[in-house]
């Protein structure tokens, strides 16, 4: 679930010296990676996912181009790439500095890499859920994680969120297909 609404595109990306050392296909790339990313600043890194949800209009970006492409932002510590169930996932490594500005962040479908930490806050059956959310001038409370540990969330990223802040396990629910009748795509 992602509202994609009101990404921002920082202006320090012009001056940026990681971004000047990109190929220009890459410096295509970057920005409608963010315009497209999840609200964790999270896509998917599998090359033909990325062409037909990133830059399906681009034909100077072919799907062979990605993985190179893919590799230049890493060398230049623009994203991170791991694996989640075997999946290849982007994420994006200045986007919470990029989008400071943003009002809600929905959990991502894909777990966090490695020492990340997810901000949240979304409405979810009448209330809203705030973690690692920057204080703000809106009043907005920390959602207490030993109520959240109890109901098993429907996001894999907020129940590994909430085990790591609570340092003890949480049933994390493991991605299946996704069921022809519509159902949930999560598991426990």
């Amino acid at each position: 679930m992602s509202s994609r609404k009101g990404r921002m595109l920082p202006s320090s990306l012009s001056r940026s010296q990681a971004y000047s050392r990109l190929p220009l296909a890459a410096k295509a790339l970057y920005p409608l990676m963010i315009a497209n990313a999840d609200d964790q600043g999270r896509l998917s890194a599998d090359p033909q996912t990325m062409k037909w949800t990133v830059c399906p209009n681009v034909s100077e970006i072919t799907i062979e181009q990605l993985p190179e492409l893919i590799d230049a932002l890493v060398e230049q510590s623009l994203v991170t790439v791991y694996q989640d169930n075997e999946q290849p996932v982007l994420q994006l490594r200045q986007w919470w500095e990029d989008q400071a500005a943003l009002q809600w962040a929905y959990p991502s479908e894909y777990l966090p890499p490695e020492g990340w930490d997810d901000h949240f806050r979304f409405r979810n059956q009448g209330r809203v859920i705030t973690i690692n959310w920057a204080d703000k001038a809106n009043g907005s409370q920390t959602t207490p994680l030993a109520d959240l540990a109890t109901q098993l969330s429907f996001s894999r990223s907020l129940n590994a969120a909430i085990a790591k802040v609570l340092k003890r396990p949480i049933p994390v629910p493991q991605a299946r297909e996704e069921p022809a009748n519509g159902g949930s795509r999560f598991e426990v």
